[in-house]
């Protein structure tokens, strides 16, 4: 936090209006919402809007006159303290206003701009209510302020649900795995949200339409530069019964920065070794499935990474949303209501020519895809891709049904299917205080479903993972520490970031599952008689190794008391 000074004295206007009065100096309070405007005491009278002369820092800095005819100053984070405000201040008490108590507070550009909006159109000239529009540099650079917050909380998705019949609308963020609406962003305008998405449209590429359409299902990317960071944003939109719902994926696209590896993304040292063998030989498809928001495309950028120079990788997704070293990664976009299998074809004839041995195929999601699926798997290169499915063994189903349309067939052909992964994100535990479980004594305050007495449930947790597991369990701490704590949002505290939990099908290992598939018969059955470890099985070893809390798995899978666990009790 910048500081600021309580009270300044200045020398004479002959002596040049120095600061004399060095204060002691304290943080500077904060105005969140529009509310908190209100709120203030003394009150706000009204904006000196055109009193002085701020140029580009107009939208920065606004000083503001009270009912008590002091003056204070609204002003960005970045914009609180500097020479700016420090003329600025000099400017007021030049013009014979005497500063506030508190001489300066911290809103967020956006609030910001809409107080400055509002009260332009306050104004009593038509004209000047007319003509009284945000900038559009202004509202490109509010978005980014909203881009900035979300980066510094580790977002992974910003979301935009406008309420065209309302005079507020939503910013909310997916955080840790969790739908968040922070108080620094209630009580936005819609008007204000409109406007901005109109201007930020403007700069995507890709796009399906020339302008922003609420009534339309849009998508595309935008690549921007926040706090020296170049990140691309991936966008969707949804026209819903209330309005629209803007989805904007953050990636990081620093050129510079190397991609996580397998072991930091939680993938377990078996399961890392069964991907990378995955990397040799030719032919066959690796394949990543899971659920929107599940890292696919993050693992895959990771273990893409770790393919050999001497392999030539080609890329083709829509759009290309990590930069992978020695590929040659082509963007191909397309309207989201209109067949493109020329354009897609014609890409696919290209590739062919390009005497690749390994092709990253963004992802399967329709017949277009499930056709470029079909020849590239069946054509010798290796090809990796993910889709969205329920589970590894689901894959083929997946890719078989009517949506996409590969051939069951093919699928189950020897070498088609080289490696399937499915994936889950979950909370993982703050290595620093998360408490070990075995010193608990009750259940924690935030476990809101409880089956039966506390030593019962550990009794049962106790058969499934056994001593060694039980002893090095770790529960979060609600409280956190210096490395989780988060003020604006208490309710991760004790969590930092999410960490992988996958499972991993090799169908060559596996015959029965092959002539399942082919037979289009069941096919768990064949793999759990195998010995094939599912999901929650590996999720469990990782909580044995003190990585997630016990009733995170709960919350995600099934109460431990369930069949669903059975299997993991066997392998204790």
């Amino acid at each position: 936090m910048w500081p600021w000074r309580s009270r300044f004295a200045f020398k004479s206007a002959s002596e040049g209006f120095a600061l004399t009065d060095l204060a002691p100096l304290t943080p500077a309070p904060i105005l969140s919402s529009g509310q908190a405007v209100q709120d203030l005491n003394p009150k706000v009278e009204r904006l000196l809007l055109k009193e002085f002369e701020l140029g580009e820092l107009a939208s920065r800095l606004c000083p503001v006159l009270l009912m008590d005819q002091t003056v204070t100053v609204f002003a960005t984070q970045e914009h609180q303290a500097g020479d700016a405000i420090l003329t600025l201040w000099q400017q007021i008490q030049s013009k014979g206003y005497r500063l506030a108590e508190v001489s300066c507070y911290v809103l967020s550009v956006t609030l910001l701009l809409e107080l400055i909006r509002d009260a332009q159109l306050l104004e009593k000239e038509p004209k000047a209510a007319a003509t009284a529009l945000w900038s559009q540099a202004d509202l490109f650079s509010a978005f980014l302020d909203i881009v900035r917050w979300g980066v510094q909380q580790q977002a992974s998705d910003i979301h935009i649900n406008v309420f065209t019949g309302s005079e507020y609308s939503e910013v909310q963020f997916s955080i840790a795995g969790r739908y968040v609406f922070p108080h620094k962003f209630h009580g936005m305008s819609t008007r204000f949200l409109l406007d901005m998405l109109a201007v930020v449209w403007m700069n995507i590429r890709g796009g399906n339409g020339a302008v922003f359409d609420p009534h339309k299902e849009q998508q595309g990317s935008l690549s921007c530069e926040v706090d020296g960071a170049v990140l691309m944003l991936r966008w969707g939109s949804l026209a819903a019964e209330l309005g629209p719902s803007v989805c904007l994926r953050i990636l990081q696209r620093q050129p510079d920065k190397s991609l996580p590896d397998l072991a930091t993304l939680g993938y377990l040292p078996e399961q890392q070794q069964q991907l990378r063998q995955a990397l040799l030989g030719e032919g066959g498809a690796v394949i990543f499935s899971g659920a929107v928001g599940s890292g696919k495309s993050t693992t895959l950028a990771a273990l893409m990474g770790q393919l050999p120079s001497w392999r030539k990788l080609i890329s083709v997704e829509d759009p290309v949303e990590y930069l992978i070293p020695n590929a040659v990664q082509v963007a191909l976009s397309r309207d989201l209501h209109h067949e493109s299998h020329q354009p897609f074809a014609a890409k696919l004839r290209a590739l062919k020519r390009a005497a690749m041995t390994d092709v990253l195929l963004g992802e399967i999601r329709d017949v277009e895809t499930g056709r470029a699926f079909t020849d590239l798997s069946s054509s010798g290169v290796r090809l990796y891709t993910t889709v969205h499915a329920a589970s590894a063994a689901l894959v083929p189903a997946r890719l078989h049904s009517d949506f996409v349309g590969v051939s069951m067939d093919l699928m189950a052909a020897p070498g088609i299917l080289r490696l399937l992964v499915h994936q889950c994100l979950l909370p993982r535990l703050c290595s620093v205080c998360a408490i070990p479980l075995s010193a608990l004594q009750q259940f924690p305050t935030t476990v809101s479903t409880q089956y039966g007495a506390f030593s019962q449930w550990c009794e049962r947790v106790y058969q499934l993972v056994g001593r060694t597991g039980f002893e090095q369990m770790r529960v979060r701490d609600p409280a956190g520490c210096s490395h989780c704590r988060n003020p604006e949002l208490p309710d991760l505290n004790g969590w930092r970031g999410r960490i992988v939990s996958a499972e991993l099908l090799e169908p060559q290992r596996f015959p029965n599952y092959l002539e399942a598939l082919h037979h289009k018969q069941p096919v768990l059955p064949c793999l759990v008689a195998a010995g094939w470890r599912p999901l929650r099985y590996n999720a469990l070893a990782q909580a044995q190794l003190g990585l997630i809390d016990p009733f995170d798995l709960e919350r995600y899978f099934s109460h431990f008391t369930t069949l669903a666990w059975q299997d993991a009790e066997e392998r204790a």
